[in-house]
């Protein structure tokens, strides 16, 4: 990292004359910038050219410097656990969830010119002190390289090393650090001398790290260091020739100039010119690291310099960008701090973020940084009388921005899209918003990560997208920031957005709230009818194929309002005019969908959930919801209530719309044996006896069953085991799964495991990538690693030991030598006895990749119900496994 006066000053010199250098010499090449105008209204524009594939997905992850992690002691700002010599357990688990995968960098940025990796490694009381220049002292590494490696492996994640360039003995040194990473512990000892691998071993970790990116040395070029690129030259080729010696296929890059590229814009790029000019050293290397530091130096110049050495120097090799974070101006004033990690800095870092990705060829990108004790620390509190950090641990605006980034950019396509955007707060890059989009690896979906810099304006986005058919779509929304400060972390709201065609691609406008980073996905069409309420041909202020439902002795009026909407131009206001009980607008049988020859009828044993946006205005404890009614046709063909849901409610006054969600409901839950499903009705309502309620963009989506014949309806060739199932018996486990049509759960049909041995092995049924594509490599699943999913089948045990029978998911990965490797299980609760009535067994909110470990990809789910029993049978129906919105 640049020693604070180079780079204060560096920023100070910044400006006019930098934007206008950097747009200047950026012209000179072709460069694969995104292509921006100035103007409104707002649009985004993608095509289908690709400008990174699924499989190429930008590396996200952090700068981990150790000294900065560990901090000056306890109560200090480090992130960790002097005591128990942990990472923070809040910290870990946020790390965990948001980040599985990542890659992370040490021993860190300038302290690495001073690391010596030997000394930090074992047995905590044969450490030595290590110099900390940025201290200015020394300090025992409790945070030492093994730490490191076990924060790594904890977080799913990889590692990048920096190598000590400037040790008298850095090539040696290098050498070991490889062996000890990389070479298996079974005495091969590649470099002779030290048994490094044994070491390891002997250090409480006898498999490889496995460390593959490895970075020489940090900022070597100016400052103290000072040194000129022919040194560096040579050293390189020394260290690097070392190390291949260890371990051929590890990946190693120099770094490109950091010196002030404002004083000498001619001469910059001298540096890294020089490296790849020299043919030896050319073939040796696999990036080149550069660190990026932003808004004093605008994104977008920022982004035409790295589009101008892509260009027109690197030729195919890839970029690292191995620091890159928003700069604090002044950065002498403490006050200004925080700003790295708030909305401010999370809206920069995103858009940056963006930017890399819509290169194809910028390869890591890592935030500065997890965690230190001067401006950049996302997991510090900010002191509400000082305004500067403290101590106290807390999730800031930036990790949940970037967590929401990471959520979408692997295993999707990067499209090439066009910005037309307003710059109203006329920000120095000439833009208020910037947004991607990203396609699915199965081309079914996709998503568009978006920046808005405005601070006061909520942006309507005029968006074209290719190959989406017209049409109403639920659209899920996840933002950081808009109607908070970010704190409050990932909000998720459902809306309706309706698309156009021209002859190719998909026309709709989504709402993009202020000052956010935010995703917008369209998960699924809308089944209603009329779901942006804009149409009301008799002008009686209730939408088309809506009516509105009042209770005797309850009164309202019903205005169609022609502002303030959120989904097209129009929306719902209900005022209540008389009485306490619910009023309603209301969607059933005159929508077929809803009815039971239509949409809903034919799935009833699919999982649904319904969606509404509120606005209150003085709304009292009652407040206003949106409610599901079910209704059933009994043995007498009566049309019976079933039963309903209700979401949560909306009370007070709201100065934004708010998304009411009903739970995720099953109809086949609600109809009683004997009865069939009738209709379904949709209800905004409000329950308060006074204030008002608009209602806008209301919802109700299908959330598809993933599996092949799931409710075991067919068995083409009568062997007894359903077609897209397998039948799997563990060793010495004998037994039949048979065909039954007496009672099922849904449909005509059901399954029944009988084991006829007496061991406590397992006699399943399977479904896996062979016999249904999305469960594999390039399937659904493997396009949505990162979201949630939920399985659960239908059991009904007879006398059944306390083995018991379950539901089992099994996740297996591809390795980077495309072999397959079984990674895990989840189970549900095991089913025993004797019950008569079918029981959900469920396995609840898993996220595969939580399991896979990083570099690697999802190679096949597989989705079983097995008997382990020793007695009895188990009847089985209507399996499923669908994507949680």
């Amino acid at each position: 990292m640049l020693p604070i006066s180079n780079r204060l000053y560096l920023l100070l010199l910044t400006g006019s004359i930098l934007g206008f250098i950097l747009i200047g010499s950026s012209q000179a090449a072709d460069t694969p910038t995104q292509t921006f105008s100035e103007g409104s209204p707002l649009q985004i524009t993608a095509d289908t050219t690709v400008i990174r594939s699924a499989s190429d997905a930008l590396i996200m992850g952090f700068n981990t410097p150790w000294h900065a992690i560990q901090g000056h002691g306890a109560g200090d700002d480090g992130l960790w656990d002097t005591t128990n010599h942990q990472i923070y357990p809040t910290v870990l688990d946020c790390i965990k969830q948001n980040f599985h995968g990542a890659t992370f960098r040490y021993p860190g940025g300038t302290v690495s010119n001073y690391f010596f990796w030997k000394q930090s490694i074992g047995p905590l009381n044969s450490r030595t002190a290590q110099y900390i220049p940025n201290w200015g002292t020394s300090m025992v590494p409790d945070f030492g390289f093994n730490e490191f490696m076990g924060l790594v492996e904890q977080a799913g994640g990889q590692s990048i090393l920096v190598i000590n360039m400037e040790s008298a003995t850095a090539a040696q040194d290098a050498a070991d650090w490889v062996e000890y990473c990389n070479a298996p512990n079974d005495g091969s000892n590649p470099g002779g001398g030290t048994d490094w691998a044994a070491l390891r071993a002997a250090h409480g970790h006898a498999p490889p790290y496995n460390v593959k990116f490895w970075e020489l040395g940090n900022e070597l070029d100016h400052g103290s260091s000072g040194w000129n690129v022919g040194n560096y030259i040579t050293a390189c080729n020394s260290v690097i020739t070392a190390m291949r010696n260890i371990d051929s296929t590890i990946r190693i890059a120099p770094f490109a100039s950091t010196e002030d590229f404002v004083q000498n814009p001619t001469t910059w790029y001298d540096w890294h010119r020089a490296i790849l000019a020299n043919s030896t050293l050319k073939t040796m290397i696999s990036g080149m690291v550069l660190h990026t530091y932003y808004d004093g130096y605008n994104v977008a110049n920022t982004d035409h310099v790295h589009a101008k050495i892509l260009v027109d120097d690197l030729d195919g090799l890839p970029m690292w960008a191995t620091e890159h974070a928003k700069w604090p101006n002044p950065i002498e004033n403490q006050t200004v701090w925080p700003k790295t990690s708030s909305i401010l800095g999370a809206i920069s870092s995103a858009d940056m973020l963006l930017a890399y990705s819509h290169h194809g060829n910028v390869e890591l990108a890592l935030l500065h940084a997890l965690g230190g004790t001067g401006p950049w620390r996302p997991f510090n509190a900010v002191d509400t009388q000082t305004g500067t950090y403290s101590s106290d641990l807390a999730v800031r605006p930036i990790i949940h921005a970037l967590g929401l980034i990471n959520k979408y950019l692997p295993n999707k396509a990067v499209l090439n899209t066009v910005m037309t955007t307003p710059n109203a707060p006329s920000y120095s890059g000439g833009y208020d918003v910037r947004a991607i989009v990203l396609r699915d690896a199965d081309s079914q979906g996709f998503s568009i990560p978006a920046v808005n810099r405005c601070y006061n304006i909520n942006y309507s986005a005029h968006t074209t997208v290719p190959d989406l058919a017209a049409g109403n779509y639920v659209a899920l929304r996840e933002t950081v920031g808009g109607y908070d400060d970010g704190s409050a972390g990932v909000i998720r709201d459902f809306f309706n957005i309706k698309v156009s065609t021209d002859s190719t691609n998909g026309l709709f406008t989504f709402p993009l709230p202020k000052l956010c980073v935010s995703v917008l996905t369209p998960v699924g069409s809308n089944l209603l009818l009329t779901p942006d309420l804009e149409a009301d041909t008799n002008s009686d202020g209730v939408p088309d194929n809506w009516s509105k439902r009042t209770p005797s002795g309850t009164s309202a009026t019903f205005t169609l309002l022609a502002s303030d909407a959120l989904d097209g131009s129009h929306c719902v206001q209900i005022v209540r005019t008389g009485g306490t009980s619910p009023i309603s607008l209301v969607q059933g049988a005159g929508n077929d969908d809803l009815k039971a020859t239509g949409y809903v009828g034919l799935h009833t044993n699919d999982y649904y959930i319904a969606t509404a946006c509120a606005k209150a205005g003085s709304l009292d404890s009652n407040g206003a919801a949106l409610k599901i009614q079910l209704f059933e046709k009994n043995n007498s063909n009566q049309n019976v209530y079933a039963g309903g849901l209700t979401s949560n409610n909306i009370t007070g006054t709201t100065d934004h719309w708010v998304t009411l969600t009903s739970p995720i409901f099953r109809p086949a839950d609600n109809i009683d044996a004997n009865c069939t499903f009738n209709y379904m009705e949709v209800m905004p309502q409000l329950l308060s006896t006074t204030g008002t309620v608009n209602f806008d963009s209301v919802c109700l989506l299908h959330l598809p069953n993933r599996l092949l014949n799931a409710s075991f309806e067919t068995d083409s060739d009568a062997n007894g085991t359903p077609d897209n199932w397998d039948k799997r018996t563990a060793s010495g486990v004998t037994g039949s799964v048979s065909m039954q049509s007496g009672e099922p759960e849904h449909g005509s049909s059901y399954i029944r495991l009988t084991k006829t041995d007496s061991t406590t092995g397992a006699l399943s049924v399977a479904q896996s990538s062979w016999n249904n594509s999305e469960l594999g490599t390039d399937g659904f699943v493997a396009s949505h690693t990162r979201q949630t999913f939920i399985a659960t089948g239908f059991f009904k045990p007879t006398n059944l030991d306390s083995h018991g029978a379950r539901l089992r998911v099994q996740i297996f990965e591809k390795k980077p030598d495309n072999s397959i490797v079984y990674l895990t299980s989840l189970y549900s609760d095991p089913i025993t006895g004797t019950n008569t009535a079918w029981t959900k067994l469920t396995i609840s909110a898993f996220v595969p990749n939580d399991y896979i470990d990083a570099g690697c990809t999802l190679a096949k789910l597989e989705v079983i119900v097995q008997n382990t029993s020793t007695t009895g049978y188990v009847d089985v129906d209507d399996v499923n496994l669908y994507l949680k919105p």
